[in-house]
Parts: C-alpha cells; structure tokens; sequence
C-alpha cells in the first residue's frame, strides 16, 4: 500500500533547511535564513561562548586554544543570527507597509 510519499524518489529528500546546507547556516549565516533559524543560530552562539569562555578560563594550552576558536566561532555566530532577526523583521514590516498602501 503506497503511502503519500509514495511519488517522492530516492533522489529527492526532504529539504531540512531551506534556505542553504546547514554548515553554510552555522557557519557564514546564509543569506535567507528563516526566523526560527536566525533565533536557533543566536542560542548555538551562546552555548558555544559559554563553552569557549569557560575553556579560556582553564589555563591549559590546549583548553585556552579550543576555547578561543570556540569563542570566535560563538562571536560569528551570534553576529550572523542578530543580522538574521534584523534582515527577517525588516522584511516583514516592510511587507506590512507595503499591504496597507494598496
């Protein structure tokens, strides 16, 4: 009994990110992230500051370098999610805009 997928081929997976691959989004923030994207990236940025800076803290060389890259990976990410809010926000209120002039 064929399912609702059933046209669906095997070269054809469902997309989980729309917008790009995910590393693109964690790692340069795409170009169309979505808001729930955008919202997701700020809170990995987080996690990854505070992970890099409780690492930084430990004054071993190991500890120090991977807390600095992680410190610098959460810095990046938390600039592309902010401008992600922004980009989604702005366009959405210009689409308001937009509808109530016609």
């Amino acid at each position: 009994m064929p399912g609702h997928n059933a046209n669906r081929g095997a070269k054809d997976p469902p997309s989980l990110v729309p917008t790009s691959s995910f590393n693109k989004v964690l790692l340069v923030g795409g170009k169309n992230l979505t808001l729930f994207q955008s919202v997701g990236l700020l809170v990995l940025a987080l996690v990854a500051l505070g992970i890099g800076v409780s690492l930084l803290a430990v004054r071993v060389f190991w500890f120090a370098m991977w807390g600095s890259a992680l410190t610098l990976w959460g810095f990046v990410m938390l600039f592309n999610g902010s401008k992600g809010v922004v980009v989604v926000l702005r366009r959405n209120n210009r689409s308001r805009k937009i509808g109530r002039q016609r």
